[in-house]
């Protein structure tokens, strides 16, 4: 387990304790986290980058809108379906 996470410093308890049940491991997630804390590794290290609202708002120029509008599929009948429309993102999120 402490092999794990020095070799994977980006890795949480959680995600030690995901590859650990996947080689057959049983330990709940909080021990994990408890040897962790005890060995001075820390059990959720702080992940560099920009937290998710911080993501989005980077990304809200690039993001395309859709809205469904009905078209008719036939000339003058009533059945209709629902098409994508791009639409511009004007203002901010």
């Amino acid at each position: 387990m402490l092999r794990l996470a020095r070799e994977n410093e980006s890795w949480g308890y959680r995600r030690i304790h995901g590859e650990l049940a996947g080689l057959g491991i049983t330990v709940a997630p909080s021990t994990v986290w408890q040897i962790l804390k005890n060995a001075g590794v820390s059990p959720a290290p702080r992940r560099d980058g920009p937290g998710w609202a911080e993501f989005l708002q980077s990304q809200a120029q690039g993001i395309l809108g859709l809205d469904p509008c009905p078209r008719e599929t036939q000339e003058g009948s009533e059945s209709k379906t629902r098409s994508p429309a791009p639409v511009e993102q004007t203002s901010g999120i």
